[in-house]
């Protein structure tokens, strides 16, 4: 998981829409962790800043702990898929 505390990027998907613009307070690639799935999307930074970063196994234990949580990135996952509302 990647967490913008500064910055912003730009985060597009095959199909031809629209980049949409991340900044800070925002996060990107718990798709990949939640599904176990390569990449989803392509990521450019358009403002530099900084970034937290967040494996895997440490994601999946905080989200064990807390499961109102896990269903807000879950639903979040969702919705960046096309199962919801677009980004």
């Amino acid at each position: 998981l990647y967490l913008l505390e500064s910055g912003a990027v730009e985060v597009s998907q095959s199909g031809g829409e629209s980049p949409v613009r991340l900044g800070a307070g925002e996060h990107v690639g718990e798709v990949a962790l939640l599904r176990d799935v390569p990449r989803t999307a392509t990521v450019r930074v358009v403002e530099p800043g900084r970034v937290w970063v967040l494996g895997r196994a440490p994601f999946l234990a905080a989200l064990a702990g807390d499961l109102s949580w896990a269903a807000r990135f879950e639903a979040h996952a969702a919705s960046r898929l096309g199962e919801g509302s677009p980004w």
